[in-house]
């Protein structure tokens, strides 16, 4: 059971590392190209009706290749912890995907619309 757990958090700080590069050059890279923003941005421009500064959307950068980076490791870890059938992982990965992505972006966002609210008293 130590070995299992050992291995799994070999695997999420080794997985964390090479997607968290892979990501933020990507990223990095289609914000430096692109002037619109990232989706990611974009989303939580719209969903919590934010008012952001250049400055800030770069600020914002970082926060979500930190996001994605876990949500991607995460769920690859504990689905390869699933003793079932590979079409179970995949379902269960399917719902857990998006149950954190929600969840963090939600978290994030109203994170993100205290520290606006904040700043304009």
């Amino acid at each position: 059971m130590d070995n299992i757990i050992l291995q799994s958090l070999i695997e999420f700080i080794v997985g964390y590392v090479v997607v968290f590069l892979i990501l933020y050059f990507f990223y990095y890279r289609k914000n430096k190209k692109n002037k619109k923003g990232l989706v990611e941005i974009e989303y939580l421009i719209a969903r919590f009706g934010l008012k952001l500064k250049k400055e800030d959307i770069e600020k914002m950068v970082m926060p979500i290749v930190l996001m994605n980076t876990f949500i991607i490791i995460f769920t690859w870890v504990f689905i390869n912890l699933l003793p079932i059938d590979f079409i179970w992982q995949l379902c269960v990965g399917f719902v857990l995907v998006v149950a954190l992505i929600y969840s963090i972006y939600e978290i994030y966002g109203r994170h993100i619309a205290k520290k606006l609210e904040r700043r304009k008293k």
